[in-house]
């Protein structure tokens, strides 16, 4: 019974993949946009600052993105906009006593204006509360709703970044199990979603060096069906 079930989610992991995951649109060399998010160490309690930040920006005029994170390890606290990107509209959850959702929209519309941004660095910390221990869990951003049309040039082009994600820790040290991703010592939906955004990338295209299973250099159905066989886990 056990094998069977691992064989439907197999066939149900392999039918989400082809339907849900993200467009890649990545470009294998060196001037290839990217966001990338850092990481911080910490213990329960604190709170570390986590960065957005942009690498080789061509040129956008408008951006909206969404970023996840495992709210039984963080709480999204506040965020500090860096006003580099024009007019943000991010939704301030905590003015009205809310806790923030994940994913949440990170969302930058400057309308009709003629002229791109192209900073570069950072443009948006969000402080999040580390509410237990964890020896590694993620922070990942991508375009919102899967769609590559949530970052737009002045000329009201799609821009395509990649992306790369980022850790929160406390340091504490977890068996690594084979098909655990995030590092937090289960093999579960949260590292078959991880392995759903880096699908089908290869190389320095792979933000999550993690998701390539079993180290061949790309993120495929290899590496999708290890984690199933590891599912549970």
């Amino acid at each position: 019974m056990k094998r069977k079930g691992k064989i439907f989610t197999l066939i149900l992991a392999m039918t989400m993949m082809f339907a849900f995951a993200a467009p890649t649109n990545a470009v294998d060399n060196d001037d290839a946009p990217i966001i990338v998010v850092s990481s911080a160490d910490g213990s329960v309690g604190d709170v570390v600052g986590i960065t957005l930040s942009l690498v080789n920006n061509p040129g956008i005029v408008s951006m909206l993105l969404d970023v996840y994170y495992d709210k039984e390890y963080l709480r999204l606290v506040d965020f500090v906009d860096a006003g580099v990107l024009g007019n943000a509209n991010h939704y301030k959850w905590h003015n009205f006593g809310l806790q923030y959702p994940s994913p949440y929209k990170l969302m930058w519309n400057n309308g009709t204006k003629p002229d791109d941004f192209f900073v570069n660095g950072v443009i948006i910390t969000l402080n999040f509360e580390i509410i237990k221990d964890v020896a590694a869990t993620q922070v990942t951003v991508t375009y919102s709703s899967n769609d590559t049309a949530n970052i737009k040039n002045a000329a009201r082009e799609s821009v395509f970044f990649e992306f790369r994600a980022g850790t929160v820790s406390t340091g504490i040290t977890i068996e690594k199990k084979t098909g655990d991703i995030n590092g937090d010592g289960t093999v579960d939906g949260e590292d078959m979603a991880i392995l759903f955004l880096e699908f089908g990338k290869s190389g320095d295209e792979i933000g999550n060096k993690a998701a390539d299973i079993n180290g061949d250099g790309k993120v495929d159905a290899a590496d999708l069906s290890i984690l199933v066989a590891n599912f549970g886990a």
